[in-house]
């Protein structure tokens, strides 16, 4: 979160992601801990194909991810979003008896614009996150 302060702090614009991968309990419970534990990993380097040298991206927590790109227009973002969620959507995961198992994503976004305040574009991705979830999951709110 430094790292977006300082952004804040410079002037800076871009659009914040929060991501939560879709039932992820469901997922370790049906297949086990390993499936999970693949995913999770995977989602990370999805998110880092989308990185240039000013954005940043990380693990929040459990199955939750942030992203922050600095290059990014308004009207750019909500089709950034949807290509995060379809490469996703593109993992799999093999259990040891062959079954595959896809994870889907839900996207909370929010643009922040310059001099933003970081309190405040924390919580608006959040808010879009849980209503992505509220609305059925695997799409984006932004």
């Amino acid at each position: 979160m430094e790292d977006l302060a300082l952004t804040s702090q410079r002037g800076g614009t871009g659009a914040l992601l929060f991501l939560d991968l879709d039932y992820f309990k469901s997922i370790n419970d049906r297949y086990g801990h390993a499936i999970g534990d693949e995913a999770l990993p995977c989602a990370g380097l999805v998110l880092a194909r989308f990185l240039s040298d000013s954005d940043f991206a990380g693990r929040l927590g459990g199955e939750e991810f942030g992203l922050f790109q600095s290059d990014l227009t308004f009207e750019k973002m909500p089709g950034r979003c949807e290509e995060v969620r379809e490469e996703i959507a593109r993992i799999v995961s093999k259990t040891p008896s062959g079954t595959q198992v896809r994870i889907s994503t839900s996207i909370g976004a929010c643009y922040c614009q310059q001099g933003f305040d970081l309190s405040d574009c924390l919580k608006a991705a959040d808010e879009n996150l849980y209503q992505a979830k509220a609305l059925g999951r695997n799409r984006v709110i932004a």
